[in-house]
Formats: C-alpha cells, structure tokens, sequence
C-alpha cells in the first residue's frame, strides 16, 4: 500500500563452478529468473515458478534467444526466501570466475500484491475428476499447497507443494518426500494430472499470501536460526518437516501453534502433525523463541 517495496530487481554474480553455487540475495523470493552469462558467449535463460522451478528436482528452462522447446532435465536453480541459490556447474548459470547477470520479479507475498477480496481466492476445496490433464483439482487460482485424501477409506494423507512439485509427503507419517509424476502446478486454475484422484478424493488448496506461507531451507543443526518468510504479520501456527537428507524419512513433523500451553510461551512447546502425542516442552524446536512478522526460530532438532 505505501509503494515502497521492490518488484524487480537486476544485478550479476560471479559463478563458482560448483553444484553448492552462489545464493544470490534479493530481499525477497522471485517467481521469474533471468540470467545471462556476459563475460563471454552463452544462452539467456528464463526460469519461472509457474512452469516449475524445483527444489531438489528439475527445472523447467526456456532459452529467448533461440526456438529450442522448453527443457526439463536437470536443476539449475531454486527460489529461497530471500533470493535464489545455484545448485549445478552448468555453464549456463555457473562457470567458475564468469560474471553473470540475471532480472528477476517478486512473487506477490504479505508485502507486496493485490489482497484477496474473499477467502475464496486464497483457499479452495475440490473433489477429483479423474482427468489426465491439469487440473484434477479446481481451485480459481494458481495453487502453491495442498492436501488430498480418500475421505471414505483409511488411507494416506497426502502433500503437495509448488516448490517441490513433482514430489509428495505423507503428513500422517515420518516419511520423506517420494516422487509423483502427475504433482504439476502449471495451471492458473489448479493442479495435478493424477488420473488416480477420483470423485472419492478431496483436496484443499491454498494460494501464498499475506496468510499462508510455504518456505524451504536447508538445515545446519544450529540452535537459534532465524528463517525468513513473507507473511509480513507474526505466523499463529507452523509445520516442519525434513524432506530430504540422510534419515529424513523418521523426522517428525514439528508443529508450532500459539495455543499450546494454553497461549502462555507457545514457542517453548511442540507438537507433532503425524502423532497424537500430547504437547512437549523442547527448546530444539522453535529455540524458546517466538515467531516474528519476519521470521521464525529453529532450535537443533531434526
């Protein structure tokens, strides 16, 4: 409202010519990435979260300065919070001692973008419709996370992510992020092409906002590390949990309410999404410390 927050933003980074490439630091998380290597000849490339920027998956690249179809074979980068991190030595976005530069634009988050007039244009709910292509679930609007279930049968929960499409977590078990080819978000009205999702199956769907967050970071078992996320207003609840790395398949899912104990120091205490466990004071959860309007704190937990 107050115009004063950056939608685009150019600059270059130098490659390293390493899969652990260079994080560049733009304040915010991008939806479209340009990049171009200028010290020397090679393609422009254009990555965007709409056909899918992936983390721990591949990307979905597109060349303007040439015809060649989209290409979708490796990783190249993935979004973060504040920016976007190289994850490959490809010469088309890491040469080591190569300067590159990129343009990239903000995704609407709690700072910048238009509201929702209703609840609806943020959170949906749809039946399956079997259909081979996207979208199974119908939302009214591009969907970044979502649930399904048989709703008459016992079986699994599942997660669905746009940042990890492509994958699925189970929520009512410890496991690890598994692959589902039919999890695609490229659509502005839904998502999935899973023929399986009948009539049977329900979804909710939610779009990213100033009340809904998704953010993926990489662990380092430091107590106190402040995660950055884009609600710009305190998070009343969190979910964490590992989807990948060693063991990451018997990691929890930590839980973070501001009701626990009652209200009184919530970030003290944790509970668990795929257990029905009490509540539990542990410090290694949230680190004692309460959530912000910025970020939230991680203790060393797994």
């Amino acid at each position: 409202d107050a115009g004063d927050q950056n939608v685009i933003k150019c600059g270059s980074y130098v490659g390293n010519g390493s899969t652990d490439g260079p994080e560049i630091f733009l304040g915010w998380e991008p939806q479209y990435v340009l990049t171009k290597k200028s010290s020397s000849t090679g393609y422009w490339t254009i990555m965007d979260s709409m056909r899918g920027v992936v983390t721990g998956g591949n990307d979905s690249e597109l060349y303007p300065n040439a015809n060649n179809a989209e290409s979708t074979t490796r990783q190249l980068i993935s979004f973060t919070g504040t920016g976007f991190k190289i994850n490959t030595s490809e010469s088309l976005v890491n040469t080591s001692s190569a300067t590159y530069i990129y343009m990239c634009i903000r995704r609407p988050d709690g700072y910048c973008g238009k509201p929702p007039e209703l609840g609806t244009g943020v959170f949906a709910m749809d039946t399956g419709n079997s259909s081979t292509t996207i979208p199974v679930f119908d939302s009214n609007f591009p969907v970044d996370f979502a649930l399904a279930k048989q709703f008459a049968s016992s079986t699994n929960w599942y997660a669905y992510g746009r940042l990890i499409q492509k994958k699925y977590l189970i929520p009512n078990t410890q496991a690890s992020a598994a692959t589902s080819n039919g999890a695609l978000f490229d659509s502005n009205v839904g998502y999935s092409t899973q023929s399986t999702f009948d009539s049977g199956v329900q979804s909710w769907m939610w779009k990213r906002h100033a009340g809904f967050d998704v953010i993926i970071h990489e662990g380092d078992a430091v107590s106190g590390r402040q995660i950055p996320h884009s609600l710009s207003k305190t998070p009343e609840m969190l979910w964490v949990k590992a989807i990948s790395g060693s063991y990451s398949h018997q990691r929890d899912w930590r839980v973070f309410h501001n009701g626990l104990n009652g209200g009184s120091n919530p970030s003290q205490y944790g509970i668990k999404l795929n257990s029905s466990d009490a509540e539990s004071q542990n410090s290694g959860y949230w680190n004692d410390t309460a959530p912000t309007s910025t970020t939230f704190t991680v203790g060393n937990s797994n």
